[in-house]
């Protein structure tokens, strides 16, 4: 880890986290994308602002699934996302959504994180023009930002003068000096931090720790974001109420329905 610590060895003032740069509908994030009828299609009907693909190296491709066997030779990142993105920035004068805001893709790495990641970057070799570059000590958005999960290969691409793709981190990376250039967003799971997983209501010494870390996540100029929250409005409005970055669903429909009425009545 030792390019870790030097990449983090000078690090800029704090930030205050701006998902503006994602556009008006950043809170929608369609965890799972891949599972969808439609994989990213349906997120993008929604409007929503962020999708997530978990994937695996076989036979030299980047296949996506959750586990293996949900492995199919014409199910790639490139087929399934990164070409359809493509051929929406071009229709859309340059952006996916075509507002001038970025595109959040979770690449959520199963295993082999060093392999896959090598693999992938021959991958967006092709993309690069689309795709938000990261430096030691900058962030220049493109139409697509693309943030590494799960097995993340974090001294690999810590190493890297520039890059284009960047790490989602944990609650514990809090306030350790991480460049935000490094690790934009920060993810956890929602049992770690909500013992009890009740939102209905949430009790108020855990909405208390989901605004401080919010806070937190904010203060380093991070975003934030829960997996395997409850799947519902309560969860929904606890996170929109504890200023969550990322509203991760299985149901994208009805997230962004419920988000829209929210908005209306504002």
């Amino acid at each position: 880890m030792a390019a870790l610590a030097a990449a983090c060895s000078a690090p800029k003032p704090a930030e205050t986290s701006d998902v503006r740069w994602f556009g008006a509908g950043a809170k929608a994030h369609s965890h799972n994308d891949y599972g969808r009828s439609r994989p990213l299609e349906d997120a993008l009907r929604e409007g929503f602002r962020s999708v997530e693909a978990d994937v695996f190296l076989r036979d030299g491709e980047l296949l996506v699934g959750h586990d293996e066997w949900m492995l199919h030779p014409q199910r790639t990142l490139e087929r399934l996302y990164l070409d359809p993105l493509r051929e929406r920035i071009q229709q859309n004068g340059g952006t996916v959504h075509g507002d001038g805001a970025t595109f959040l893709l979770l690449v959520d790495i199963k295993r082999d994180s060093a392999n896959v990641y090598a693999r992938l970057r021959e991958t967006l070799a092709n993309h690069t023009s689309l795709l938000t570059r990261f430096t030691n000590d900058a962030i220049e958005p493109g139409a697509i930002t693309i943030v590494l999960s799960g097995d993340r290969p974090t001294a690999i691409v810590a190493a890297e003068p520039v890059r284009h793709v960047a790490i989602d981190g944990r609650l514990r990376d809090l306030g350790q000096r991480v460049p935000r250039s490094l690790m934009p967003l920060v993810s956890d799971a929602w049992a770690t931090a909500f013992p009890s997983r009740s939102v209905d209501p949430m009790p108020e010494d855990e909405a208390a720790r989901l605004r401080e870390l919010a806070q937190r996540a904010h203060a380093d100029g991070r975003m934030l974001r829960f997996w395997g929250a409850p799947d519902r409005v309560e969860s929904w409005q606890a996170q929109q109420l504890g200023n969550v970055d990322w509203i991760g669903t299985d149901r994208p429909k009805d997230l962004a329905r419920w988000l829209r009425d929210e908005a209306s009545t504002r």
